[in-house]
């Protein structure tokens, strides 16, 4: 005998409301200062943002739906050993913030590219780690995407291509017209 579960309404209304928040926030930063957005203002949130809604976004982007239902089966199958992994990250954040970010905020760089450009006086290492870590960042969030997608259509039970438009729109939708401050 097969036991199946499926969602209720009040299921649907919560995954709803959920997606619709998110969304939400998106638009909300996008109209917000729609007249003021240049692109540093877009990218950087005009260098001027406070230290927690900085360190809670970049959390938020290195915290995919990989990671949410991962840590969780990991946790199920194998106990609280992940609680270990956890430390050893937050104290690897804790020292680079001691040691590394010193060192770098100072020169006012963007990224990572723009520091090997500036160390080593070559456009075409800066080229090439850029054209890496964009192939590197597409083939992560084709899985980052799958992740939170087939968690929707398992519970929904809706097709995959409709699970993947749903979380890649209204994850794209965000990003796109929200900027750093969302």
């Amino acid at each position: 005998m097969e036991n199946t579960v499926s969602l209720q309404i009040v299921d649907y209304t919560v995954i709803v409301l959920t997606l619709s928040v998110s969304l939400g926030i998106g638009i909300l930063f996008a109209v917000k200062d729609f007249k003021n957005v240049n692109r540093t203002e877009f990218l950087l949130g005009g260098r001027r943002m406070f230290m927690l809604p900085v360190a809670l976004s970049i959390f938020a982007t290195f915290t995919s739906g990989i990671a949410l239902v991962g840590m969780l089966t990991d946790i199920y199958m194998n106990g609280c050993m992940a609680a270990a992994l956890i430390a050893g990250i937050t104290i690897g954040y804790i020292v680079a913030a001691f040691t590394i970010v010193p060192l770098l905020y100072p020169l006012r760089l963007t990224s990572l590219y723009e520091y090997l450009q500036l160390r080593y006086h070559s456009t075409t290492l800066r080229i090439f780690v850029v054209l890496v870590g964009m192939l590197q960042t597409l083939c992560y969030m084709a899985i980052a995407l799958l992740s939170p997608a087939l968690a929707l259509q398992a519970g929904a039970s809706l097709p995959m291509w409709v699970s993947v438009g749903i979380v890649g729109v209204i994850g794209t939708v965000y990003s796109a017209i929200g900027g750093i401050k969302s």
